[in-house]
């Protein structure tokens, strides 16, 4: 996660990860109206997009590949 909150669908493991980080919003892509609602929520709230931005830099110290290595090395490497 590079700063840019996001929009993504609802599934498990995706909505997951926004909630839990506080990223962006989880929309229903069946419904396109919902998606260009939250969007344009999204953008018109430069608080909301802001803490959204701070949430995935800090999101971005935990889900990345040298964090995922480090918990699976000592089984990989034996």
């Amino acid at each position: 996660m590079a700063g840019i909150p996001v929009i993504s669908s609802s599934l498990p493991q995706m909505k997951k990860i926004v909630e839990q980080y506080n990223v962006g919003v989880c929309v229903d892509l069946e419904k396109t109206t919902d998606v260009s609602n939250d969007l344009n929520e999204m953008l018109s709230d430069e608080s909301k997009l802001e803490t959204y931005k701070d949430n995935c830099k800090k999101a971005a110290q935990e889900l990345n590949w040298d964090v995922e290595f480090e918990k699976v090395k000592d089984k990989l490497l034996g």
